[in-house]
Order: structure tokens, then sequence, then C-alpha cells
């Protein structure tokens, strides 16, 4: 497994991570890489942890060419969870009305099921989403911020925490909280030299 040099994305990490699976909601949007979807999925299921995966259905790789249709199918084999990782387009400001969200979400899921049909269900992620997307709720969709996860989610976006991943997990179990993890694949999966570029385009968005 190669890692990251950034701290907080090593081996150690990731395994005391999940070693909370049970107590913690898990899941994976994934931006870049199915291949490293694949790596973070066999390595759970190692650990007897289940997740969800989100791809995209338009984004910079394609979900459903031949190697990542494998890819999916594979996942969903181990026992984990097929998701939509929905690309809204709109910038950070933007005011997002829930019929808007429920139509991105509608059509994606129309092209998913199209090359994905045994896989995916009905749970989205909105990547890069809108500050006012956070802690909606989208009828007809599990959406994964939705108002039940506010002040119990935490992510690796950007390839940086914003707090100990280990701490918060700790801190939500010891107040009888379920808290919500996002991990990226790539930060964990890609080369060191590969992670550290990509965080460095990352840290230049709005």
């Amino acid at each position: 497994m190669r890692t990251s040099s950034a701290p907080g994305f090593d081996p150690d990490t990731l395994g005391d991570i999940l070693e909370h699976g049970e107590q913690i909601e898990l899941r994976h949007d994934i931006d870049f890489d199915p291949t490293c979807a694949l790596e973070m999925a066999k390595f759970e299921t190692a650990c007897r942890v289940r997740a969800t995966f989100y791809f995209m259905v338009r984004g910079p790789y394609n979900s459903f060419s031949p190697d990542n249709t494998e890819i999916i199918r594979r996942i969903r084999s181990l026992g984990h969870e097929i998701g939509l990782h929905v690309e809204l387009g709109l910038p950070r400001e933007a005011e997002t009305p829930v019929w808007l969200l429920r139509r991105a979400c509608t059509s994606e899921l129309r092209l998913a099921v199209a090359g994905h049909a045994d896989c995916v269900g009905g749970k989205v992620s909105f990547h890069a989403p809108p500050r006012s997307v956070y802690w909606r709720t989208v009828p007809g969709f599990e959406h994964a911020l939705s108002p039940r996860w506010e002040g119990r989610y935490l992510a690796d976006s950007r390839g940086v925490w914003k707090e100990d991943p280990l701490a918060y997990i700790s801190e939500k179990l010891e107040r009888g909280e379920r808290p919500q993890i996002l991990l990226h694949p790539e930060w964990w999966f890609w080369p060191s030299e590969r992670a550290d570029r990509q965080r460095e385009i990352e840290a230049g968005k709005p």
C-alpha cells in the first residue's frame, strides 16, 4: 500500500479508522481514479468493514468503460454499496433549490442504471457542492449530507484533515453519536508524488 506523504494519510491511520468500522458511517467519493476505489474496497473487506462508494457518471473518468464497469462490479461483489457522486457544476455560493437537486440526481441515476443496473441504488453525494447543499433533504434519494449528519461529519477533502480523524471519532463515540467519515481513496492509494501534486491543485480551488 503506497500512501501520500501528507500527515494523517498512512496505513496505520487508515487501519485505526477502520477499527471503528461498525460504529461509523463510512463513505468514499471517487473523484479521480476508480482503481484506488477497488484497492480501498479490498483493504476494507480484509478488515471486515463495509462502506458506500460514490462514482461519477460524468467526470474525469468513464465509469462505463469495461475496466471501470468491472471495478464497480467487483466492489459490489465484496459487499460494499454503490452510490452516485453527482457533479452540479455550480459555484460554492450558488443557491440550490430542492427541485434542482432532485432533477440532477434523477438524471444521473437514469444514466447509471443504464450501465450498472444491478449495482446502483438511490444513495447520492455531491462533488464539491455549493454550501447550500449541506444538510439538505433530497426527496427520493438518500443524500450523504442530509440533516441527520450535521455536526457529525468529517472528510479528508482536498487531501487535508480539518481535525484529527481518530480524535474526532473517539469524541463522537464517547458522546454516543455515530459520525460519518468521508475518505477519498486517491489520497490513500496514489503514489505520494501524485497525491501531493493533486493536493496542490485542490488547494488553489475556490
